[in-house]
């Protein structure tokens, strides 16, 4: 498995709960509302093709490997562009990490924002091409969305791409990457930064404000 393919499946996943519009239920984090992958509609499609329950199609800025997650008639998720995305990995300095914002019933891209990433990124390599450098599934609560990117942190959008805060949690990494997805609970988001600091992490879900943490946790690993 590699990026190319990685995209390709954040896409097609896009286009299929784009085919379940009349969906009543949003599904608003890693693994839906519950975290635990069920969903109480029946009409959900088991089976598609480049025709067959696909409402639409939209071509991607960059690559990811994050789930997509709705909320009301927005469709979230995660990308990566300027760097490890060709033939040649590039320069590193030209790394920019996206949060994506799609209207679910037409596809259209509604707000497209990117940060840089940290001077801690790892560099491109073998084990990094198998997924990139946005694999964590973002998490909404219906007024903010929030994104995790490993060493280059949390962050917090509001629901029309605006940056209200973003959070540190450590630099280390690990040669296969992070893929850690934040949680939102009550008032807080909780980030697992078991790679990047051995720490797991509840922060105000509105102020960014670190409420609490607890380290060390186990599953760290070093490079």
């Amino acid at each position: 498995m590699n990026s190319r393919f990685l995209t390709c499946v954040a896409f097609i996943t896009g286009s299929l709960i784009a085919g379940a519009e009349a969906h009543a239920t949003d599904w608003p984090q890693f693994r839906g509302p519950g975290g635990n992958a069920t969903s109480y509609d029946v009409q959900t499609p088991v089976f598609w093709d480049d025709s067959k329950n696909v409402a639409w199609k939209t071509p991607l800025p960059g690559r990811g490997a994050s789930s997509a997650i709705v909320f009301g008639d927005r469709i979230f998720l995660t990308a990566y562009t300027g760097y490890g995305v060709g033939e040649e990995p590039g320069e590193k300095a030209d790394l920019k990490l996206h949060m994506l914002c799609l209207k679910r019933s037409t596809g259209e891209i509604l707000w497209d924002e990117s940060i840089d990433p940290s001077a801690a990124t790892q560099n491109f390599g073998n084990r990094v091409a198998d997924h990139g450098y946005a694999t964590g599934t973002p998490a909404t609560d219906g007024q903010h969305v929030y994104a995790y990117f490993g060493v280059s942190g949390l962050v917090a959008f509001d629901m029309d791409g605006k940056l209200k805060w973003r959070k540190e949690t450590g630099t280390e990494t690990a040669g296969f990457g992070s893929a850690s997805s934040p949680v939102i609970h009550e008032d807080l988001v909780y980030v697992n930064a078991s790679i990047e600091s051995g720490t797991l992490f509840a922060f105000n879900k509105v102020t960014g404000e670190e409420v609490w943490k607890v380290s060390p946790i186990k599953g760290r690993r070093r490079n």
